[in-house]
């Protein structure tokens, strides 16, 4: 085994290193706590979880052989101390809903905390939304996509658990693992669908910035993956989460024309606060020293374009969350339906293109087996789940929507026809 002193606790580093043997989940839980000085530890700090308790977390987890496909294997977590932690000598209930969530996922708890998250000891951290995060990434969730039971923040519905990692890719897999509806909490809810449409995220998008703010290195990293600049008037937001304040309900559509104009809001470090909760927004803070903001729900929308910005990768043709995968010959005005071009491409081999006979012809596809050709050219589209089903009431018989294979095995939807209009339909020859 080899020697844990030095060992990293984000996730990526925790995943090598129990894929190439060198160290098991209880080598790591016996190094966290070898970090941890003798005797009691600060009680306005944290509440340690007894360290063969721990250990037989990680023992258990060894034993299971399907554990280590579990995307928070091996994974020490630390919890704010509003958060009921079930294992600590004087936890007298059950541990909290979201805690439970990432246990199941794989993760092992090592105690609570009171003032800024331990990632020294720990791969991520749950708790209440802060502003000054310790040179983390923070993810302030949109409320309810995360449950509350056994949380005791302040205000609820008003206030949701944050997440701590050390990479927004980190922070990605535990909201993951962390989200679900929870019919015991009564401010649990999920996305309806499109509401966390992104389909921005396929290329070029919008980046909101407000007069005067102090962002010039990061506009520049935003510009240079595909970000266009912005500008906004804040006070709005400003007053309208004043006046959520005060009357304990959002106003309608008090910044809608500003989120006309983007995709995404950036702020300077702790401009966001007070308004990401009373606005019903979501919010991830880097250690860059920027805020990004989205609509409510665009939490893993958020996450992706933070590891994006901090890593300076482009976007990598993936298909946006809250969006499908749409392959087209030909133009189907599908900006009108907020849809955007994700990368154009090939459709596997044994695919044949026809159209229907007409002034208009409208090319599909249809699947042959014993057929192997050079695939067809198509363009891969990410339309909105709530557009979707009036983009294919549109579609005009004997066509329809099926699935389609393309060239590197992935699955889409596409044009396909009814078996009786093949007689009608021309062959065409793929170049």
């Amino acid at each position: 085994m080899t020697m844990l002193t030095e060992i990293r606790l984000d996730l990526a580093s925790l995943r090598d290193l129990y894929k190439s043997g060198k160290a098991t989940p209880t080598n790591v839980i016996a190094a966290v706590y070898d970090r941890i000085p003798d005797g009691p530890l600060e009680p306005s700090r944290t509440g340690l979880v007894p360290r063969e308790k721990a250990m037989s977390k990680a023992r258990k987890l060894e034993r299971d052989p399907l554990a280590s496909a579990l995307p928070l294997y091996g994974v020490p977590f630390t919890v704010d101390d509003t958060i009921d932690l079930a294992g600590l000598p004087s936890a007298a209930r059950p541990s909290a809903k979201v805690v439970h969530n990432v246990i199941q996922a794989g993760a092992i708890p090592i105690g609570t905390r009171r003032n800024q998250p331990a990632i020294e000891f720990a791969g991520f951290s749950l708790g209440a939304p802060a502003s000054d995060f310790n040179a983390l990434v923070c993810l302030t969730p949109t409320r309810g996509v995360i449950s509350t039971q056994g949380v005791a923040l302040a205000g609820p519905p008003l206030h949701s658990v944050a997440i701590f990692a050390c990479s927004a890719d980190d922070a990605h897999t535990v909201w993951l693992a962390a989200r679900g509806f929870d019919p015991d909490d009564p401010f649990s809810r999920t996305a309806r669908p499109g509401e966390d449409a992104a389909p921005w995220l396929a290329g070029n998008f919008h980046f909101g910035v407000p007069h005067g703010a102090q962002l010039g290195e990061v506009i520049a990293r935003f510009e240079a993956i595909g970000g266009r600049k912005v500008e906004i008037d804040f006070s709005l937001f400003r007053s309208a989460a004043e006046l959520a304040g005060r009357y304990a309900a959002i106003p309608c559509g008090a910044t809608d024309a500003l989120w006309d104009q983007m995709d995404v809001l950036t702020l300077p470090p702790g401009d966001e606060a007070g308004i990401i909760e009373l606005l019903d927004l979501a919010a991830v803070s880097l250690p860059a020293g920027v805020a990004l903001i989205g609509r409510a729900f665009s939490d893993e929308a958020l996450l992706i374009l933070a590891e994006r910005f901090s890593t300076s990768s482009p976007a990598d043709q993936a298909c946006p969350p809250g969006c499908i995968p749409l392959a087209v010959i030909g133009d189907w005005n599908l900006t009108d339906r907020g849809a955007h071009l994700i990368k154009a491409c090939r459709t596997a081999p044994d695919y044949r293109l026809y159209a229907l006979e007409g002034r208009s012809p409208k090319p599909y596809l249809v699947r042959d087996p014993d057929f192997l050709g050079p695939g067809i050219e198509v363009e891969v589209w990410a339309i909105p789940e709530d557009r979707f089903g009036s983009f294919v009431a549109a579609i005009p018989a004997p066509l329809g929507i099926g699935t389609a294979t393309l060239e590197d095995g992935q699955p889409v939807k596409s044009f396909f026809c009814e078996p009786y209009a093949l007689a009608q339909s021309v062959s065409i020859k793929p170049d």
